[in-house]
């Protein structure tokens, strides 16, 4: 079943595969004669509330870990958009005045690129509650703006 097998891996980002499994055909069960906002509404619930158990079991952890990754993040995006000017530089893309698109691709490009090293230094740093430690580093990025 389609469904079932969307919701194992909905499930499956907050949990082990076996576990996750196991919810969504107790889901499933519980969803029959019930409409299908219901089923997607339970899905919801039920990873958000696994999110919020794996959070409230070791907070200071997580939050020292979203500090540390913003921290990466932004030397990271220091470091790579030094680098892009350095690079573009010596392949002679600098002209005298660049308008002022160029700094935003150089910026947007260095902001993707930080990003992506940022959650798998994430990842690596909290196995098996790699989404877990994403949501801690939002959370403390979008606070610190």
């Amino acid at each position: 079943m389609r469904k079932a097998h969307i919701a194992e891996r909905i499930l499956s980002l907050f949990t082990s595969r076996d576990r996750a499994a196991s919810m969504a055909g107790d889901l499933i069960e519980n969803a029959r004669g019930r409409s299908p906002m219901r089923f997607w509404a339970d899905v919801c619930r039920t990873a958000l509330s696994l999110l919020w158990r794996d959070f409230s079991a070791d907070p200071s952890f997580l939050a020292g870990l979203a500090f540390r990754g913003l921290l990466v993040n932004l030397s990271l995006f220091i470091v790579m958009l030094i680098g892009i000017i350095v690079c573009s530089g010596l392949f002679g893309l600098i002209v005298r005045s660049p308008p002022l698109w160029v700094f935003r691709l150089w910026g947007a490009i260095a902001m993707c690129a930080a990003q992506f090293q940022t959650g798998q230094w994430l990842g690596r740093r909290a196995r098996g509650k790699e989404m877990l430690a994403c949501v801690a580093f939002l959370i403390v990025k979008r606070s610190s703006c």
